[in-house]
């Protein structure tokens, strides 16, 4: 089902192309997107307490948090301030990577908590996997996975990519590997994150 607003589409990968598109400044679309969330999903930096940085990468950097008042233990990932502010491509298709987040729902996609769109910073928050990620399992705690566990962690991510799959228009995320997968508490069940190339 797709939405508009302010002449933008947003639904599935549309969002991409519509969003990023030049027809509408960073802060547009981020007024869009503030409209088109329900009131509880737009947050304010100042209501998240962060804590360690979990990866940073060349636009962006992903830190720990908790939600004031909620307790809800997240995940953080905002744009560098320098290319929120100068690099206006890689803003708008931060803010697509939040839209089509948000559109998201299913036990095998990270849930998304809300966005913080503010003029000078925008942030993407998803529910804490307290797990870490498959590649750190395997590559850092060296865990060695039984063949059950290796096709329950399989079936789910079959599971996740047929969701995205079905959207209409179908959803490709196009960076699925072990550092965007992510476990529960008992490394037995996994989500797939990370949906900046999606």
């Amino acid at each position: 089902v797709g939405t508009t607003l302010g002449g933008c589409r947003f639904s599935g990968t549309d969002i991409v192309a519509d969003v990023a598109g030049p027809h509408l400044s960073e802060a547009e679309i981020a007024l869009a997107l503030g409209r088109r969330l329900p009131p509880e999903q737009v947050l304010q930096l100042a209501n998240i307490e962060l804590a360690e940085c979990i990866s940073r990468g060349e636009f962006a950097v992903v830190h720990r948090g908790r939600l004031h008042g909620s307790g809800i233990d997240v995940v953080v990932k905002s744009l560098h301030q320098r290319d929120y502010v100068t690099d206006g491509e890689a803003a708008a298709e931060f803010l697509a990577e939040i839209a089509v987040i948000a559109e998201l729902s299913h036990p095998r996609i990270v849930t998304f908590v809300g966005a913080c769109l503010e003029p000078t910073h925008a942030a993407l928050v998803t529910k804490l996997a307290s797990g870490g990620s498959l590649h750190h399992a395997l590559h850092v705690k060296q865990r060695r996975l039984a063949r059950h566990e290796c096709f329950q962690l399989a079936s789910e991510l079959l599971d996740g990519v047929l969701y995205l799959h079905s959207q209409r228009p179908v959803i490709a995320h196009l960076d699925l590997k072990s550092m965007n997968l992510v476990l529960d508490a008992s490394g037995q069940h996994l989500q797939i994150c990370d949906f900046g190339l999606a």
